[in-house]
């Protein structure tokens, strides 16, 4: 997919991993909902504690519906189904990426080119952590 992804085993070693890529511009956390040790939900909030501008990816064996009406997910957070084939997963990856938010403005220095905040430029960073 063209994606440079750090993989982790669990929710605490992502953070582990996460302190310590001092300088990496990382654009996607990619996280089960359950894993042993800490859930995606905890490891999504702490992560954002260190990097506000990364955009979270839920996947789960559950059912989305299943997984909203049972409160381990909201209903506006993405989500992907698993087991996933590369070609979903590379259309909700890309789908995320391109979402806009506050945190994410492409040239928001001055003097900084467009292209530097642009992961289609950079290549772009993910974490993946699934148990």
């Amino acid at each position: 997919l063209g994606y440079h992804v750090i993989e982790a085993a669990d929710g605490e070693q992502a953070l582990g991993l996460l302190r310590g890529v001092c300088g990496l511009k990382i654009d996607l956390l990619l996280t089960d909902i359950v894993m042993p040790k800490m859930n995606g939900k905890e490891l999504a909030y702490l992560t954002g504690q260190l990097l506000p501008q990364i955009k979270v990816l839920f996947c789960s064996g559950y059912p989305e519906k299943l997984a909203i009406r049972n409160g381990i997910i909201a209903p506006a957070v993405r989500f992907l189904q698993k087991p996933v084939v590369p070609r979903t997963l590379a259309i909700k990856v890309r789908e995320v990426l391109d979402e806009v938010t506050v945190a994410f403005c492409q040239g928001t220095l001055a003097g900084e080119p467009a292209h530097v905040n642009d992961p289609t430029q950079n290549g772009g960073q993910a974490v993946l952590c699934d148990d």
